[in-house]
């Protein structure tokens, strides 16, 4: 999905800083920085829908813990880019997963490259 990660991009670099105006708009319901929280951990909700997907996590490991059990997520290699990605131990063909597939918790691995 190479709009959705420009945008992300684009959000990140220009949105959110530690600057005059580093957190746009009213966030008094917490709905922009949820939506840099998703992403910086490798995950765009798809606003309606029961979709997310899978783009390039912030950091190498993060942990939530979910209904269902803890959702681990771990990027391994370098570069700004997905390569691949599994869920607990199948290929993500497409970059989605279902939203009630992380409400049960598991182990999601990026792998990044350039």
């Amino acid at each position: 999905h190479p709009r959705v990660r420009r945008q992300r991009q684009m959000c990140i670099r220009d949105r959110f800083t530690v600057g005059r105006g580093g957190l746009p708009g009213n966030n008094d319901s917490g709905g922009l920085s949820s939506c840099y929280i998703w992403n910086a951990v490798g995950l765009f909700p798809i606003s309606g829908q029961d979709r997310m997907v899978i783009v390039p996590p912030r950091f190498k490991r993060a942990a939530l813990h979910m209904p269902g059990g803890e959702l681990t997520i771990v990027r391994h290699g370098g570069g700004r880019h997905t390569r691949a990605a599994r869920f607990n131990g199948r290929a993500v063909a497409d970059f989605e997963l279902t939203v009630g597939e992380l409400l049960g918790g598991g182990l999601l691995e990026v792998e990044m490259g350039e």
